[in-house]
């Protein structure tokens, strides 16, 4: 790695080359220090006008020079200071110039914001900043970008997500009566019917009551067994949850597609007065202005409930008799913009989802983690009696780095489960089972007593089980299976339309 920095320093008042330039010479100390001898940063180019002091800046590895800047900043501050009271006023980056190797040979553009340009001769880039601020420079920010850089590059490499899916289980082959698609037939029956939203279904008192009885089979069948209790989780999400818990850095990438929440400026009446009163004459809202209104996104609805759960953990240390922690949510509806990856009922924007979630030492999760997957089988196989498959996937934590570990087969990673959907062949996945490992814990600060906290959480929705029991079993009662009727109260009678 090799880089060089145009340092600009706007000093407080005029100097002279005699004065300044011996304080450069004696600076070599600071610049190489924490680094192997001949391997820290070093002055390689200096010029001074009126108050205006340019230092040009070289390093490899070690002692970065925008770190190497702010060293040279207060020596230059502590010698000019005490005894001829000048002082820095400014740090400017003119022209900063990184090279570095990255683990391939890019196969198509790399882009960043904040760069002039980017190039590459086979794996090694050369990354070139100008006029960088001494906020931009004192952040860190040049390291990110570099890593963010060698990031792209290795996704370029590591693909989709579908070529990381190996199936690692395949069930049993069960009867299945139906050959249609769920959606169209839940619509003719209208036990749903679609808003005027995209992507957003109401549902009738039948598909409510299959929904309730998947619900208690998952209590029955799951949460009783294992010791889960309830929670209720926040469905608004804040930016700053989402930068902890990384999704942030995904966004409208990797399928995280989240519905992005805004405020008022305002609930003075007066302030919104105009825009009812275009409303009440035109019969139409008036999008530009409410626009005006409004401040810019917070953070966006509940995409999955398990970031926001972390709250309730944030910055806290678990005794060791409360753990592990076992719970669940499903007390309202998640929202992600499916864009063109919905379909009919089982890929919906509103969907009201399962969320699964469990805290404790490494094998505590570990262990409930192998537990619950056994749990979703049974659930899906015995009571369900669906054709299922089990796919070893990658981790959301990795994929958005593209990068895929194969050691999480030990029980760690991501475990999709997919139902076959016979009118199409497709399979649509039902339900998920991760072992997160450590990295809420560490985002969120949350400690355990004694040894360190993982964690796990496992996600699933009733509008894809029941896509996916629907396609399979079709509309009679007769045709499902023993074990589920059991959970279902009664069917509610069909509302009649004229």
């Amino acid at each position: 790695m090799k880089l060089r920095l145009s340092c600009l320093y706007t000093l407080t008042k005029e100097v002279s080359e005699k004065l300044v330039y011996p304080i450069l010479k004696d600076a070599s100390e600071v610049l190489e220090r924490g680094a192997p001898p001949g391997e820290g940063a070093k002055i390689v180019g200096k010029s001074l006008s009126k108050d205006k002091l340019t230092v040009v800046i070289e390093s490899g590895t070690y002692v970065r020079p925008h770190d190497a800047a702010f060293r040279l900043k207060n020596f230059l501050s502590q010698k000019l200071g005490k005894e001829h009271h000048v002082g820095v006023k400014e740090i400017v980056g003119k022209l900063y110039e990184i090279i570095f190797d990255v683990p391939a040979t890019p196969s198509e553009e790399v882009k960043l914001p904040y760069a002039k340009s980017i190039s590459f001769k086979g794996k090694t880039c050369t990354l070139i900043l100008e006029d960088v601020s001494e906020e931009f420079l004192q952040k860190n920010t040049v390291d990110r970008m570099i890593s963010l850089i060698k990031e792209k590059v290795e996704f370029q490499q590591y693909g989709t997500r579908e070529e990381h899916h190996k199936i690692i289980y395949e069930g049993s082959t069960k009867p299945m009566h139906f050959t249609e698609d769920p959606s169209q037939e839940l619509i003719n029956r209208k036990w749903v019917k679609r808003t005027p939203h995209r992507n957003q279904f109401i549902f009738g008192p039948q598909i409510t009551e299959l929904a309730e009885a998947v619900k208690r089979a998952y209590v029955d069948v799951i949460y009783k067994p294992l010791g889960f209790v309830e929670m209720m989780f926040p469905k608004i999400v804040d930016w700053s949850i989402w930068k902890k818990s990384g999704h942030a850095r995904a966004l409208y990438h990797g399928g995280f597609n989240p519905y992005l929440f805004i405020t008022p400026k305002t609930a003075d009446p007066k302030a919104w007065e105009e825009v009812c009163d275009k409303i009440k004459i035109t019969g139409e809202i008036p999008s530009e202005d409410i626009m005006d209104l409004l401040e810019p996104p917070r953070g966006g609805l509940a995409f999955a409930q398990c970031p926001p759960f972390w709250t309730y953990l944030e910055g806290e240390t678990v005794a060791s008799e409360s753990l592990p922690i076992k719970v669940f949510d499903w007390s309202g509806p998640t929202y992600r913009y499916e864009s063109g990856g919905a379909h009919g009922f089982e890929r919906v924007d509103e969907l009201h989802r399962i969320e699964t979630l469990w805290v404790g030492s490494p094998d505590q999760v570990q262990e409930i983690n192998l537990e619950l997957r056994e749990k979703f089988r049974v659930l899906m196989e015995e009571v369900l009696e669906l054709n299922i498959r089990q796919a070893l996937v990658t981790p959301w934590f990795m994929e958005q780095k593209g990068v895929l570990d194969e050691s999480v087969e030990g029980g760690a990673g991501t475990v999709d489960y997919e139902a076959i959907l016979p009118y199409n062949g497709s399979w649509l996945e039902v339900q998920n089972c991760s072992n997160n490992g450590d990295s809420y814990p560490k985002a969120f600060n949350a400690k355990a007593q004694k040894g360190e906290l993982a964690s796990g959480c496992a996600g699933g929705s009733f509008e894809r089980y029941l896509s996916a029991f629907l396609a399979q079993k079709g509309f009679d009662p007769e045709n499902w299976p023993k074990k589920f009727r059991k959970y279902i109260t009664v069917i509610p009678e069909d509302v009649k339309f004229l």
